[in-house]
């Protein structure tokens, strides 16, 4: 029976590829397989080129050298087989690998887990966007309308190139300052409709963002289920009291008893929680939505389901 080569789907743009040649083929020549195949992502296609799914079920493992979007790529590709997901985290946020584990400044030891024999199941969720055409779209961090949306619109690739994460600060003040809170129906699952007003929605399996801060205290990527948080401050107050839980939460939920600090803590009246395993959200006006750290474009109804344990990721020991 032949060896199976492994594959790095890579964005073109990154500045460090030769180095990361070097590191894949050390790794390559330890685990004993072929020569690996590298491809790369073609952003005027959709993110990857046509033919590229035929390429990747004949790998051992996939690789992809990118951030948060290129991996959604290939996750909605290579969901439901054998395959295995290995990152090399260099985008700008990272969460995936941020919420997997992953030692995200060093790209030898991501490499080395990624060629190596330990790997998780998780989940992923399929996400339907209703606006001038219906798509449909599978993500693994989050998708989500209001202030993380409109940091998606707002950091351009040469921005994120530049300054990293910062580059979402601009577009965070302007939609904090602005704080439109627009009017939405809420299906959670079987239950009756709910309306309220809200100014931002986040559905996901990843509970931690960059720089620590805890979103979904609740969020496991391997249970079965989403996690929603919706947030509707009325005044700037409000804003200081949520950042202010993001970050407290995200130092707790570093330790035990940190984190049963955090389950006794009082709610916020401005973050709402809950899980499910699907929810259908339409709004009375077109909002901008984001899928894992991209602009998808204004829409009017996203209905998101969750697809239990459909991707296998390489994770350390």
């Amino acid at each position: 029976m032949s060896v199976l080569p492994a594959a790095v789907v890579f964005n073109p743009a990154l500045p460090t590829l030769d180095t990361l040649r070097k590191i894949v083929a050390a790794a390559q020549k330890r685990a004993g397989l072929p020569e690996t195949l590298w491809i790369p992502a073609s952003f005027d296609n959709g993110g990857l080129p046509a033919s590229v799914g035929n390429v990747l079920s004949k790998v051992s493992v996939v690789l992809v050298a990118g951030g948060d979007g290129l991996v959604r790529s290939v996750a909605e590709i290579i969901q439901g087989t054998d395959t295995p997901l290995g990152i090399i985290p260099m985008g700008t946020g990272n969460l995936l690998a941020r919420n997997l584990g992953l030692p995200v400044v060093d790209r030898t030891k991501c490499v080395s887990i990624a060629f190596g024999k330990n790997h998780r199941q998780i989940d992923l969720a399929r996400a339907e966007l209703v606006g001038e055409e219906t798509t449909t779209h599978v993500f693994s961090v989050m998708a989500g309308i209001g202030l993380d949306a409109d940091m998606a619109a707002g950091a351009s690739i040469s921005k994120k190139k530049r300054f990293g994460w910062l580059a979402y600060v601009r577009p965070i003040v302007r939609s904090v300052a602005q704080n439109r809170q627009q009017e939405m129906s809420f299906i959670l699952d079987d239950q009756p409709p709910v309306i309220f007003k809200a100014h931002t929605v986040i559905v996901g399996n990843c509970g931690t963002l960059t720089a620590n801060l805890l979103l979904m205290p609740d969020a496991v990527l391997d249970d079965g289920l989403l996690n929603i948080v919706v947030l509707n401050p009325k005044y700037l107050s409000g804003w200081t009291h949520i950042w202010s839980r993001l970050a407290i939460g995200g130092a707790l939920n570093q330790t035990k008893a940190g984190r049963r600090i955090l389950d006794l803590a009082p709610e916020i009246k401005t973050l709402r929680y809950d899980q499910l395993r699907s929810v259908t959200i339409t709004l009375k006006e077109r909002q901008t939505v984001q899928l894992d750290g991209d602009s998808y474009g204004k829409i009017n109804r996203m209905t998101v389901s969750v697809l239990p344990k459909v991707l296998t990721v390489k994770v350390p020991s």
